[in-house]
């Protein structure tokens, strides 16, 4: 008796320990070994930790320190120039040193399935790959995740460019970060965050779909009533392939407030049945962005190849040249008019 009664005893002491020990800062998966940190702005670090707990940030000379709220913490570096590689460090009840650390430009890279594609399957990519190594361009790509609600940090981690590191990544983001980083002799970082066939509203936000009483009716009433229908009819239909604001709180959620520099969209061709809804909702999308990130109208580049691939005839023809008219000068268009780093739709 005495034996099981120490047991326990011990068991409890075991259990009251560890649910009351200190946690340790934990930082997303955007702040890792190998990151760019974006220049010329006051780039956010951030994280979780026990309320209260003091943390301080560490970076070329600059120390911050701030306290820890609702279990989460950020600090802002002052605006950085272009260069290293520098350690970053967070020190809080346990210390975390980030190594190779760059400062340049950082991209987000998103879309459909032109975005998508791997250089891998592109067109005679090979001597590209091979010769791909760049210890100045950086890669992250995010996994697909559908997600109910926004999401705080996905399971990836930054890469130096390198065959065994590019192999999977997309050709088109890839060939403008190669581009980019030789024309402007920078560090450049590159963010992958696509899903083949998904339509723009699932890479909005449930408040500025909801905001729009147009979209409200015709996106988000109109997902729910073919869902229930689904889920009504005998034998259970299938519901609706995408869920709209699926992959903003699963892929996008998680980078925000990540400085950038921009964003580059390949997209447009599962939204090309509603091309005049499109007009105005890619536009949107584009504000929702800026407006989430709270980083002013950063860069936001779509592709220029989207009209010359679809039909001729029908629907996609208002689809959208450029939304620069409707969100502003910072739009531009990302050329993309070879095939080297696109997938026609007929292939697989």
């Amino acid at each position: 008796m005495k034996h099981h009664l120490s047991c326990a005893s011990l068991l409890a002491v075991l259990t009251f320990a560890a649910a009351s020990s200190p946690a340790e800062v934990r930082l997303p998966a955007l702040f890792s070994d190998n990151m760019v940190l974006q220049q010329g702005t006051k780039a956010p670090v951030w994280g979780w930790a026990d309320d209260g707990e003091q943390v301080t940030v560490r970076f070329r000379g600059q120390s911050l320190r701030t306290t820890t709220k609702n279990g989460k913490w950020m600090v802002k570096l002052k605006a950085l120039n272009t260069g290293g590689p520098d350690d970053l460090v967070v020190e809080g009840k346990n210390r975390i040193e980030i190594k190779n650390v760059l400062v340049g430009e950082v991209w987000v890279c998103s879309g459909q399935s032109n975005m998508e594609l791997p250089i891998e399957r592109s067109f005679e990519s090979t001597n590209d790959i091979a010769a791909s190594a760049n210890a100045k361009l950086r890669l992250f790509k995010a996994p697909h995740v559908k997600a109910s609600k926004p999401q705080t940090d996905v399971k990836a981690a930054w890469r130096e460019c390198a065959p065994e590191t590019l192999r999977g990544f997309s050709a088109v983001a890839y060939y403008f970060g190669r581009d980019l980083q030789r024309a402007r002799n920078v560090p450049v970082a590159l963010i992958e965050t696509c899903w083949g066939g998904s339509p723009a509203e699932v890479w909005m936000s449930q408040e500025a779909l909801a905001s729009n009483p147009t979209y409200k009716r015709d996106i988000l009433d109109a997902y729910d009533s073919a869902a229930r229908k689904a889920a009504e009819s005998t034998p259970p239909g299938r519901k609706p392939q995408w869920r709209p604001t699926e992959l903003y709180d699963g892929m996008i959620a998680p980078l925000i407030p990540y400085a950038i520099k921009g964003a580059i969209w390949y997209q447009g061709e599962s939204n090309a049945g509603r091309a005049h809804e499109y007009r105005t909702l890619f536009p949107d999308m584009i504000r929702n962005w800026r407006r989430d990130w709270g980083a002013g109208d950063f860069t936001f580049w779509p592709s220029n190849w989207l009209p010359t691939i679809m039909p001729k005839k029908g629907p996609s023809k208002s689809l959208p040249k450029s939304p620069s008219k409707a969100v502003g000068p910072s739009c531009g268009r990302l050329s993309c008019s070879q095939p080297r780093s696109c997938h026609r739709p007929e292939w697989p």
